[in-house]
């Protein structure tokens, strides 16, 4: 299990990072002096047809967003992400 949401994780943050924010030559621009950006927090979860519905409810009411959709060996595995509390 962890090691099928390490391989989603890996998936997720090479897909993000290879096309939102890029320059046409594929730099990121630096951050802005003082900007405050969230720290995010992962977790994938193996999800039945039958109990998709409540997936989907409890992890909303934890502030889960479902950010990927995959299936690996006929296992359904969603990936969700909310920022991380301050510490």
């Amino acid at each position: 299990m962890r090691k099928l949401c390490s391989v989603a994780l890996v998936l997720l943050a090479g897909c993000g990072a290879s096309s939102y924010g890029a320059s046409r030559d594929g730099t990121f621009p630096p951050r802005p002096a003082g900007a405050d950006y969230p720290n995010w927090e992962h977790q994938c979860l193996e999800v039945k047809k039958s109990n998709a519905t409540q997936v989907l409810n409890d992890s909303g009411k934890s502030g889960w967003d479902l950010v990927a959709m995959t299936q690996q060996n006929g296992v359904d595995l969603w990936c969700f992400k909310r920022p991380r509390a301050a510490k």
